[in-house]
Order: C-alpha cells, then sequence, then structure tokens
C-alpha cells in the first residue's frame, strides 16, 4: 500500500486517513509507554476496501526498546 497499489486489487486509488486531530484520531491510537501514545497512518484502497496501518518511525524505536519479543 505505501507503494500506491494495493496488494488486493492491484489498483492505485489509494488513499491515506488523517493521523491527527478530530474524533476519530482517539480511536486508533495505542499507548507505546505509560505516557506516550502512537497513532498508525492508515492506508485505504478506496477500490476494494482493503487497509494497512503503519507505525512511524519514532514509535516503532521505542517499540522495539521497550516491549517483549514475540515468542513463536
Amino acid at each position: 500500500m505505501k507503494s500506491g497499489r494495493c496488494p488486493k486489487c492491484q489498483s492505485t486509488e489509494i488513499r491515506t486517513g488523517p493521523t491527527r486531530g478530530g474524533r476519530q484520531s482517539m480511536t486508533n491510537t495505542f499507548n507505546v509507554t505509560w505516557f506516550r501514545r502512537a497513532t498508525p497512518t492508515r492506508y485505504v484502497c478506496v477500490s476494494c476496501g482493503y487497509m494497512e496501518q503503519y507505525v512511524n518511525d519514532d514509535a516503532r524505536r521505542v517499540i522495539q526498546e521497550l516491549w517483549a519479543r514475540h515468542a513463536k
């Protein structure tokens, strides 16, 4: 999706949603630490409705340092 093409339908009709402001941004956030929240960027294909979310680089660094590694 970040490349501008939907992996499901191959459409290039991709939009990115608001990442800050408004009421809905609060429902899209999650705690990274006790005092810090992250807001992922949403990518939506308007042709088929497929959606992906990505966390920004700064939040990923904090997550890598503080969160436990997923056990397989």
